[in-house]
């Protein structure tokens, strides 16, 4: 683990995450032995992560493979594009079809035709008042997050 001030918030980060490693890798390994928390996290800090260890290893434990090579398709885009040009969109199309549709409803990963993930679909994994802090935390961003944002037209 990289050395953070212990006075640092992201120290709470830090350990939290560790935390989380260590219960993902015994929820996926179906380890019965509990993993004893970290005595510098909060109670509600605790069951958030328990909560987000478990669906990490329900998602990493429910693999859907894809017929497509993301390899190959990340190579097929144009990189500098800000916006979907319906040539290349079509182009896209007639080289990498589209497979049969899935609903997901449960944590899954989705992996391409080389066992790679490409995606993590993780229902639910971050608390409502995690997520509520979150929203707190970035309302004052809003301004400065406007700003940041690209006018959307394409640059080729």
């Amino acid at each position: 683990m990289t050395a953070v001030l212990a006075d640092c918030a992201l120290y709470t980060t830090c350990i939290a995450s560790e935390f989380v490693k260590q219960l993902f890798d015994f929820n996926v390994a179906g380890n019965a032995q509990s993993i004893s928390p970290p005595l510098t996290i909060d109670v509600p800090t605790m069951l958030a992560c328990q909560h987000l260890a478990r669906v990490l290893a329900d998602a990493y434990s429910n693999p859907i493979q894809l017929d497509l090579d993301m390899i190959r398709y990340n190579e097929a885009l144009h990189k500098r594009s800000t916006r979907m040009v319906a040539t290349h969109e079509d182009s896209l199309l007639e080289k990498f079809p589209h497979g049969q549709e899935r609903l997901l409803e449960k944590p899954s990963v989705i992996l391409d035709s080389a066992g790679r993930i490409i995606l993590w679909y993780l229902p639910d994994a971050i608390s409502p008042w995690i997520q509520a802090e979150m929203e707190d935390a970035t309302i004052g961003m809003g301004s400065l997050l406007m700003k940041s944002m690209t006018s959307g037209l394409d640059t080729q």
